[in-house]
């Protein structure tokens, strides 16, 4: 026999599950077996994924205090006074980065991308390999 689509309505919802019949020869008995399709919306199976995962993770916790350093003495907007917005924030990433955790200006995409920081502070920062 061939599969087909059946409709059920649980709790006021309308869900889709594929029906494939067997014939069970232990028993002599044909069986059916059913796989979950999704919610059915405008006619089309609608499957809720789980949830996703993360898919970077990205260091915070030793960017933190100086993160609050810069706000609470008010860094950036001192340097924003002298120069464009993009250039401060780009001063205030290249001395975080020399701080916390120097490396070589080739990497230095690779380890902002890595960081919360592109998050916190709201200037874009424009970073070249």
């Amino acid at each position: 026999m061939k599969s087909f689509i059946r409709k059920k309505v649980i709790k006021g919802h309308e869900y889709l599950y594929e029906i494939t019949p067997y014939f069970d020869s232990d028993s002599g008995k044909w069986k059916q077996k059913s796989r979950y399709l999704g919610k059915n919306v405008e006619g089309e199976p609608v499957k809720k994924g789980k949830p996703t995962t993360p898919s970077q993770v990205f260091d915070l916790g030793q960017y933190i205090p100086p993160f609050w350093a810069i706000h609470e003495y008010k860094i950036l907007e001192a340097l924003i006074s002298c120069c464009s917005p993009v250039e401060a924030a780009t001063l205030v990433m290249l001395a975080i980065n020399r701080l916390m955790e120097p490396c070589p200006p080739d990497n230095l995409v690779t380890w902002y991308t890595g960081t919360c920081l592109p998050r916190l502070i709201s200037s874009p920062v424009l970073i070249y390999p």
